[in-house]
């Protein structure tokens, strides 16, 4: 079994504070669709009411927590990203926005991961590191080890394969769910490519 991992955060910084963590665990083997691979997703929100009202009310959030930091840019993407579809602010007004402490998503996410030989993100020099860096934060060890990261945009290029070509029915991007399915998806696609 196979874990992808995509995190959403206020920042680009292995510090940068967690907004959402998606998991979808795959069989690397088989092509599956985005559906199917999203009944297979763990997602957990973290402190999302907090965090998108101050967001929406374009108030930046300070640097004053020791341990995780944000990025203006990164907020007025959010900003831009919210002007487009409202996704903050359904968010915001749902009963999931109550969100989760960190630190139990953080022992979630080693118990989803028990099983799993390799670990895949969109590149492991970002999720992975932030999510390490949580870890540490928290005195807490990832279960998985630096050696079985695996980066998709490599396995992509290495495959020619283009992920433009991909428009799954109800995806949302930058939604840790849908986006850790549907990079899922893209492993299975290109690991089981004929002639690449």
């Amino acid at each position: 079994m196979d874990a992808m991992i995509d995190i959403e955060t206020l920042g680009i910084r292995p510090t940068s504070k967690i907004l959402s963590i998606g998991v979808t665990l795959f069989d690397s083997n088989k092509v599956q669709t985005f559906t199917e691979l999203l009944q297979t997703t763990h997602y957990r929100l973290v402190y999302q009411r907090l965090v998108y009202d101050e967001i929406l009310e374009k108030r930046y959030l300070s640097d004053t927590d020791q341990f995780f930091t944000s990025d203006q840019s990164t907020l007025e993407f959010w900003l831009q990203e919210d002007e487009k579809n409202g996704g903050f602010r359904d968010l915001r007004n749902s009963s999931d926005a109550i969100g989760q402490p960190l630190d139990n998503i953080l022992c979630d996410l080693n118990s989803w991961l028990i099983e799993c030989k390799k670990v895949w993100s969109n590149s492991p020099s970002f999720d992975c590191s932030i999510l390490r860096h949580a870890f540490t934060v928290y005195g807490l060890k990832p279960i998985w080890k630096f050696w079985s990261e695996r980066d998709l945009r490599t396995l992509l290029d290495i495959k020619k394969v283009n992920k433009k070509e991909f428009n799954p029915e109800g995806f949302i991007v930058h939604r840790a769910d849908h986006d850790a399915a549907f990079q899922a998806m893209l492993v299975q696609i290109a690991l089981n490519k004929e002639g690449a």
